[in-house]
């Protein structure tokens, strides 16, 4: 269990409650299983929303005017994810990026 799995745990649990959202009804509308959404809330747990889960939690609090993760969560996540990608894909994603900013 680390610091980051129960800042996860607890900002999801905290969405679905501001949501006013009962388990069940919150696992549907992201499209998930009761039993992972409950995996998520458990800050006993390493389960995690991965990054498309994540997008949807987000859209969903959207629509209240806030967002999902303070931006160090956020960066964390981008990382992560950029770390788990094979060497070749974040080449092409590094170059990407590079062309799309330019020489600023």
């Amino acid at each position: 269990m680390t610091k980051h799995t129960i800042e996860i745990s607890e900002k999801v649990k905290q969405i679905r409650i501001e949501l006013g959202y009962e388990r069940t009804e919150f696992a549907k509308k992201i499209d998930v299983s009761y039993n992972t959404l409950k995996n998520w809330e458990n800050p006993e747990l390493t389960n995690e929303p991965t990054a498309s889960q994540y997008n949807e939690i987000q859209e969903l609090y959207k629509k209240k005017g806030s967002t999902l993760l303070a931006s160090s969560q956020s960066v964390k996540l981008l990382i992560d994810t950029f770390r788990k990608l094979p060497k070749n894909y974040r080449k092409k994603l590094v170059a990407l990026f590079q062309d799309s900013i330019g020489d600023e």
